[in-house]
This record gives structure tokens, C-alpha cells and sequence, in this order.
């Protein structure tokens, strides 16, 4: 880290030797193809988060439509890849 001691004052030295460690992992794991990432939704009822991943899905192709509509390649709201000279 180029800011170290800058971090090491504002934080502390413990904070900087978690940093370094936390970020040696990280690049262990991209080295050797190990690192795995988890994404977990908690709440208290069961019926609040949906059983599949499907509503992120929709709303970055709908992000992506919004910002970039003529190269996006996606028809809203499924999967599917659709090649535009063809349509």
C-alpha cells in the first residue's frame, strides 16, 4: 500500500496488517482459481425474498436496455439473446 502510514495513522496498525491480509487472500485466490463468492438474502419471513435469482436477472437487462438500447443484444424480460440482423 503506497498510503500506508497514512492508513496506519488514521486507522491503526492492526486495521493495516487485516488490510494486507485480507488483500494477500484475494490474490491468492484469483492466482489459483479459488476464490468462490457467495451472495445470501436474510430475512425474517420466509415469503419476503424470492427462491431464484430471476428478478436481478431482469433488472440488469433492463438496466442495460435503458443505458445502451442498440447494442444491448437482449430481449426484456427473458435470457435469450437475439441476433438483430435477424429480426
Amino acid at each position: 500500500m503506497a498510503n500506508r502510514d497514512c492508513v496506519a495513522a488514521t486507522y491503526d496498525e492492526q486495521f493495516c496488517r487485516m488490510r494486507e491480509f485480507y488483500l494477500a487472500g484475494c490474490e491468492a485466490a484469483f492466482r489459483h482459481s479459488g476464490l468462490v463468492v457467495f451472495q445470501i438474502q436474510l430475512s425474517k419471513r420466509v415469503d419476503t425474498a424470492p427462491f431464484t435469482r430471476d428478478y436481478i436477472r431482469r433488472w440488469e437487462l433492463s438496466c442495460a436496455a435503458v443505458r445502451r438500447p442498440e447494442h444491448s443484444g437482449y430481449v426484456l424480460g427473458s435470457h435469450k439473446r437475439v441476433d438483430r440482423r435477424l429480426a
